[in-house]
């Protein structure tokens, strides 16, 4: 499964021979975790000489067809929305605002719902501004000060960075770059603050995201030029060290990207936690695989409560100095 995952989520993919592999087990798994889109393609067209089942390739390439099309409506919807507003600052700060940096083809990465940091006393004003505008569904989000849908696409509205307890909307505004795309008044994070934005809100989320988050992280890796020193120290000033130490243990694991000198320093007893946690959640796909899935989930489930109860106490920067 691992080697399927390293092969199958490239965006360059390159043709490596994997005998008896389980290609019905990991589509099955992959769909769910949002990679069917990119595997689908790969197996389809940059890699048809691999010798998975046709029904398999199939139903993935389905997959593929209807995540186009729906992101295209999604990315349309969000622009209609957001394109009227003038004189206000909106951040996005999920996949919406990485796709375009990081996938060359719009259909490779599902869009689900859109994610927008706003001040909090702009939160009642602005969904007030998209109820006018067709999202009149109110929705549960996690971590969302409001979760709002048009049927179609959902919109979560956050005062605050989910796991970044640090990292107010206007010190995030001071390194965003402008949306365009979206209308003057909504900006994006650039791939660095990206990559912080996506670890915190991870361990904020238990690590139960989709596994396309992953392929997110890897992508910020290998086509920025990342500084190790500047992203260790923006961790620390958004207070959230302790999450880029944990989600650099499984990327490196997954994907043997190099990781080491982008990990801040954290205590040597949680650092063994972290490593233990992040062996049971890689072994997470082969588990399914092998019929062990609740039992493996359990384990890793239990890992990262114990990593997690031991997590170093962050303060900001200017009042550990």
């Amino acid at each position: 499964m691992l080697q399927l995952l390293r092969l199958l989520t490239q965006l360059q993919p390159r043709f490596c021979p994997t005998p008896n592999a389980p290609f019905e087990a990991f589509a099955q798994w992959c769909i769910g975790q949002g990679l069917g889109p990119l595997v689908g393609y790969n197996l389809e067209y940059a890699l048809p000489q691999l010798p998975a089942p046709r029904l398999t390739k199939d139903r993935l390439l389905s997959v593929f067809k209807g995540t186009l099309a729906d992101n295209t409506g999604h990315l349309l919807g969000l622009k209609n929305a957001l394109q009227p507003l003038q004189g206000r600052k909106l951040l996005l700060f999920d996949a919406f605002s990485l796709a375009e940096a990081l996938y060359p083809h719009v259909g490779f990465r599902p869009l689900t719902e859109a994610s927008l940091l706003v001040a909090k006393e702009d939160v009642e004003g602005f969904s007030g501004y998209l109820y006018a505008r067709g999202y009149t569904e109110e929705i549960a989000l996690p971590h969302a000060a409001c979760g709002l849908s048009n049927g179609y696409s959902t919109l979560g509205l956050f005062h605050h960075l989910p796991g970044a307890p640090w990292a107010p909307l206007p010190l995030l505004l001071q390194q965003a770059l402008p949306k365009a795309v979206f209308g003057p008044s909504v900006f994006s994070l650039g791939l660095e603050e990206g990559l912080l934005a996506l670890c915190a809100c991870q361990y904020a989320k238990a690590y139960a995201g989709p596994w396309i988050e992953w392929v997110d992280m890897r992508e910020i890796f290998l086509s920025s030029t990342l500084e190790a020193q500047s992203l260790k120290a923006k961790a620390k000033q958004w207070g959230i060290a302790h999450a880029l130490f944990a989600s650099l243990a499984v990327l490196g694991r997954l994907f043997g990207v190099e990781v080491q000198a982008f990990q801040p320093a954290v205590p040597a007893p949680w650092e063994g936690l972290v490593s233990h946690w992040a062996e049971a959640f890689v072994a997470l796909p082969e588990a399914m695989a092998q019929g062990r899935h609740a039992v493996a989930q359990e384990e890793e489930r239990q890992a990262f409560e114990a990593m997690a109860s031991k997590a170093p106490m962050e303060l900001p920067t200017t009042e550990r100095e």
